[in-house]
């Protein structure tokens, strides 16, 4: 039986600069599944060029090859630098220049998506700005779709229906309760949220896990108070503290960037309620400000070890960044590849089939 027709043409994978191997890994995993006789997706890859005139100003060229009638995916990732955000812009334009049949981007971590809200009187929300300038770039191509993975607030509503969120939550809970199934503790499992808008991000996949598992799992909520425009402090937890000293503490957020709030949290935990293990888990790996060195000698930083294991994904490539895989490799850290989940999105994607079954 042949393939059946796409009317977008055949699929390209256009990585940003820094993702083309993530693009080379997607080709496999996508390829690899073309045993599947009604959909046989054949990948190419085309990559932009940069780089910059003697006078400072910016060039960037890209062949039609595989781009003119074929169905496009820019891989792209964030936190987001005005490089990387006029690159994005620039790319969808020869993009749509060179006549894309269709443009689609996949984020891993969709860049400001924490600024979802006007900041007092200081800025306003990005998101959409951000989008209504993708749209912009993209032209009379446009952009038909932008996927991401647990973007930080809700973004739905700002892209005019184009945005589509992916969670990766309940597959990193799966993994990092099977990683501590495999550690051979008999200890049961507590679960830590740093504040109450942690505990509302993780309550689906957190009743999905319970209901397959047939356990329900207690819990600790941070109590936050917020100091100032960009600054929160912790003042207390209530939950069920009482079993803190005799369980694995699993503190669960969507994001780890600098780690003060898992900092925080764990250090109160320790010293207030005598928990002993205490674990944490992020779809989104950010570890800036300084935040690797301190979390691979957290004795020397904070006076104790905090935080016995990181669980992660790697929406944000971790091993291009040589001080977040010193993490990896003194075996503080466990990644979960997202790679598997992407490639089956784009796949579905590309031939119009149903991606909420990938959550």
């Amino acid at each position: 039986m042949d393939a059946p027709y796409n009317k977008h043409g055949g699929l390209t994978l256009v990585p940003l600069p820094g993702l083309e191997r993530v693009a080379e890994k997607l080709k496999v995993l996508i390829e690899e599944k073309n045993g599947d006789k009604d959909y046989k997706t054949p990948v190419d890859i085309a990559t932009v060029t940069y780089g910059n005139h003697d006078n400072g100003e910016p060039y960037s060229y890209l062949k039609k090859d595989h781009i003119g009638d074929h169905d496009v995916f820019v891989i792209a990732s964030g936190p987001a630098t005005y490089k990387s955000l006029g690159m994005l812009y620039d790319t969808l334009n020869m993009i749509a220049g060179r006549r894309a049949s269709r443009i689609t981007v996949v984020f891993g971590y969709f860049p400001w998506s924490r600024s979802e809200k006007p900041e007092k009187d200081l800025a306003l929300p990005k998101p959409g700005f951000l989008v209504k300038l993708m749209q912009a770039a993209a032209g009379r191509c446009g952009v038909t779709r932008i996927i991401c993975v647990d973007p930080h607030a809700n973004i739905s509503d700002v892209g005019d229906g184009v945005i589509f969120s992916i969670s990766f939550k309940r597959r990193l809970l799966n993994h990092t309760l099977d990683l501590i199934e495999r550690s051979g503790t008999k200890k049961p499992i507590l679960l830590v949220y740093p504040d109450a808008s942690a505990a509302d991000a993780y309550k689906d996949a957190v009743i999905q896990v319970e209901k397959k598992i047939g356990i329900h799992f207690p819990n600790v909520v941070g109590i936050k108070r917020r100091t100032d425009s960009f600054k929160t402090e912790l003042v207390g937890v209530y939950g069920d503290t009482h079993l803190l000293p005799d369980s694995i503490a699993v503190m669960v957020d969507d994001e780890i960037a600098r780690g003060t709030s898992m900092c925080n949290m764990s250090l109160l935990l320790r010293k207030e309620y005598n928990a002993q293990t205490v674990w944490a888990e992020a779809p989104h790996c950010i570890m800036c400000g300084g935040a690797p060195e301190r979390f691979l000698d957290q004795r020397t930083a904070f006076g104790q070890q905090l935080i016995d294991r990181f669980v992660v994904a790697d929406t944000v490539p971790i091993d291009t960044r040589p001080e977040v895989q010193q993490l990896v490799d003194a075996g503080l850290m466990e990644v979960l590849p997202w790679a598997p989940d992407q490639a089956k999105i784009i796949r579905r994607e590309h031939w119009g089939l149903n991606t909420r079954e990938v959550q």
